[in-house]
């Protein structure tokens, strides 16, 4: 207005309780996302909408049908937007040789806009969600080591099925994922997920196959399994 910013109080309130839900009560992005939507607070999309009569996406049917639309990724946004204690950051400009480069030199610039909350409520914010990334780190750290120790037990296995043989010598019918998965879980005790298993060629004839066994995404186990004819 006037060539100056001014505070929303409508939309500031959202943004405050959208911080106290995150850094008083604990909640996860999408916890608060569900929120929220409970209580039928108008998303980005559509406040915006309201005061302008815009939609700022591909498909307005969506905001404007889906007022109460929140997502964790809205929530984590906002709560990463320094915009909301006033502040810009920009990259450095420099300008070598008359030519004008951005590089990754971040460069704070206060004071752009009015402040909706202090920049205590921000930084405290920002240390709970690098806390939560560093658990979640140590966490990913434990599900690969676990998943790779299993890998090594997994592929020390030979996993053996018998099946009836046809007048030809050929086998019967075809041993499933489904199978194999509870025969694995039968003798190690390991979880393994059926649809995560995987051959090249299914396993419909005798002798060995080798299958594929996701146990995490960056873990995969080569199992081998036996199928006998029934004598």
């Amino acid at each position: 207005e006037n060539g100056e910013y001014k505070i929303v109080e409508e939309d500031a309130k959202t943004v405050r309780y959208i911080f106290k839900l995150y850094i008083e009560e604990g909640l996860s992005f999408d916890k608060i996302a569900k929120r929220l939507e409970s209580e039928k607070v108008y998303s980005p999309g559509y406040s915006y909408y309201l005061k302008t009569g815009k939609v700022k996406n591909a498909n307005p049917e969506k905001i404007i049908n889906n007022p109460y639309n929140w997502q964790g990724a809205m929530v984590s946004r906002i709560l990463l937007d320094t915009i909301y204690y006033g502040t810009v950051i920009n990259r450095k400009i420099i300008k070598k040789n008359g030519v004008v480069k951005r590089n990754d030199e971040l460069v704070e610039v206060p004071n752009v806009v009015p402040a909706i909350i202090s920049k205590e409520t921000f930084d405290k914010a920002k240390e709970i969600r690098q806390d939560e990334i560093q658990k979640e780190k140590e966490e990913e750290a434990k599900r690969v080591e676990e998943a790779s120790k299993n890998k090594v037990i997994l592929e020390a296995l030979m996993v053996t099925f018998k099946a009836k043989a046809g007048k030809d010598g050929r086998m019967f019918g075809t041993i499933s994922t489904k199978q194999v998965a509870e025969e694995i879980i039968k003798l190690t005790k390991v979880n393994v997920d059926k649809r995560k298993i995987t051959s090249d060629v299914p396993i419909s004839s005798f002798g060995v196959t080798n299958v594929n066994v996701e146990l995490h995404k960056k873990v995969i186990a080569k199992v081998k399994v036996q199928v006998l004819p029934i004598e």
